[in-house]
């Protein structure tokens, strides 16, 4: 998940800010997905902050197109149905046929 900076507050903004002191970063974040920026004030004390390191392309995709109502349905219709299908088979299989007569 990443967060885009779209705000720093400067010593201007000071009085906005409670607690707020020169030795803080204060930031404003907005989510990717997001239309308007985060509802809190990000304060950061160190000198290093997380990165981006790796990418997992696409990987958020199902979660979005399940947000849809019908999609969602659809797509719990077709898990079960499979689930359904494969237990009925499994319970209904019949035993293998044995060659030979009795021992």
């Amino acid at each position: 998940m990443i967060h885009r900076v779209t705000h720093v507050f400067g010593p201007e903004d000071a009085e906005r800010l409670d607690g707020w002191s020169d030795d803080r970063l204060a930031i404003q974040t907005k989510g990717d997905n997001n239309p308007s920026g985060d509802p809190w004030i990000v304060t950061i004390g160190d000198d290093a902050v997380w990165e981006r390191t790796s990418v997992l392309p696409f990987l958020g995709w199902p979660f979005v197109w399940l947000g849809d109502p019908i999609t969602r349905a659809i797509a719990f219709a077709v898990v079960g149905a499979t689930g359904t299908i494969w237990l009925l088979t499994v319970i209904w299989r019949r035993p293998p046929r044995t060659t030979g007569g009795p021992a």
